[in-house]
């Protein structure tokens, strides 16, 4: 399970996928099946750092 962020309409975050070793970097909108694939992060912990700074940054809550 990954670590998301989102405005209630768009989310950005990171999750894994099975055929992946390491955590992807995401963007998909609410309520749709597609995530665009932005890049790789090297391990989890990365991808929480970062995501936790991003939040941070744009005062944004965590996705449920």
């Amino acid at each position: 399970m990954g670590h998301w962020i989102t405005d209630g309409e768009t989310k950005i975050g990171w999750d894994m996928f099975p055929d992946r070793k390491k955590p992807a970097i995401c963007i998909t909108k609410c309520y749709t099946n597609v995530i665009d694939v932005y890049g790789y992060f090297k391990d989890e912990k990365t991808a929480h750092l970062f995501m936790d700074k991003l939040a941070e940054l744009v005062n944004a809550k965590p996705a449920e």
